[in-house]
């Protein structure tokens, strides 16, 4: 099998916590409402530093959280704590533009 295609597709792994929430608001302050797909993509964009966590209601409503700390919900609400690799996958996807040049070929 192919090695490259292990680490393309689902290697991110999201641990639901039931009837808990993050406790600090919102990651970058965003207040955004998403079903859980998109909350858990856009955490990954925001990166390992700004997001923490997805809460979402029981009505699926997600947010992206500040912090993975959590507070017992008696709501019935489910967070969502990406393990490392979803934010490595995402760098692996997304390489940075290369900063290298190339030399002009010289005319003779």
């Amino acid at each position: 099998s192919d090695p490259a295609s292990a680490t393309t597709g689902k290697v991110c792994a999201w641990s639901p916590n039931i009837n808990m929430y993050s406790s600090m608001g919102f990651a970058a302050g965003m207040t955004q409402v998403f079903d859980v797909g998109e909350a858990q993509r856009k955490c990954v964009e925001l990166g390992q530093d700004v997001c923490k966590a997805v809460t979402c209601q029981a009505s699926a409503a997600c947010t992206v959280r500040a912090s993975s700390d959590m507070i017992y919900s008696t709501n019935g609400e489910t967070t969502y704590v990406p393990d490392g690799s979803c934010f490595q996958a995402e760098t692996a996807t997304n390489p940075p533009p290369s900063t290298t040049t190339t030399p002009l070929a010289k005319s003779t």
